[in-house]
């Protein structure tokens, strides 16, 4: 299993959220024209809202489950300062989550000075305990150490899932302004052809044209 990293430490948020609203503009300016006419309005609003929105983790609790207990090898000095080696326990447990991963690797507005840790894979978050010393392991002990992991992640997601809503709620309160601007844009443009007088050759009726054409070699040397 790999090493758990601290979560929430690796990129801004925020500003992962303004580059996804810009992704949205540039999506929409290069829509094709005639696609983006054709289609009812509302349906172009509703794709770009769903695809460039966020869904934050939510932890799934209730299922949560433990991997076969396993251990770990420790070596450290002992009072001679000679290397001993020792084996200890090591618990992991395994909470699935909905939402997008890399919402875990985001620094939110908000954040801990020491960040929680675990690991995230294929839809699972995976929190390890490992015992110290020689002595058995308490079982109410290791139970509030991991509960106190997983209150600390969600509080962590909690800050996330601030900052995404304002998010989700910018872009669905603008795009419906962003599309109407843009296929008004369109429609003065295609106004503006057709007054103008000439035959307008479209670019997939262009794109035709030169496939029909033969290929000559040119006779300049």
């Amino acid at each position: 299993m790999d090493r758990p990293q601290r979560l929430f430490t690796q990129n801004d948020l925020r500003l992962s959220l303004e580059a996804s609203a810009r992704k949205l503009r540039d999506e929409l300016l290069g829509w094709n024209p005639d696609e983006l006419l054709a289609l009812p309005e509302a349906d172009v609003v509703e794709h770009l809202v769903a695809a460039h929105s966020v869904m934050c983790p939510r932890l799934r609790r209730d299922e949560a489950h433990l991997l076969p207990v396993s251990e770990q090898t420790q070596t450290y000095p002992d009072a001679w300062g000679d290397r001993v080696t020792r084996r200890v326990t090591q618990l992991t447990l395994v909470v699935p989550y909905d939402g997008e991963q890399i919402v875990f690797s985001m620094r939110a507005s908000q954040s801990y000075m020491s960040p929680p840790q675990g690991t995230v894979v294929d839809g699972e978050l995976r929190v390890t305990w490992v015992g110290q010393g020689a002595g058995g392991a308490d079982a109410a002990g290791v139970r509030a150490n991991l509960d106190a992991v997983l209150d600390k992640i969600e509080q962590a997601l909690s800050w996330c899932q601030n900052d995404i809503d304002a998010h989700n709620q910018t872009i669905r309160a603008t795009t419906p302004g962003l599309v109407a601007e843009r296929r008004a844009k369109l429609l003065r443009d295609r106004e503006l052809e057709a007054a103008l007088g000439f035959p307008v050759q479209r670019r997939s009726q262009l794109r035709r044209a030169r496939a029909q054409t033969p290929n000559h070699p040119c006779s300049i040397s």
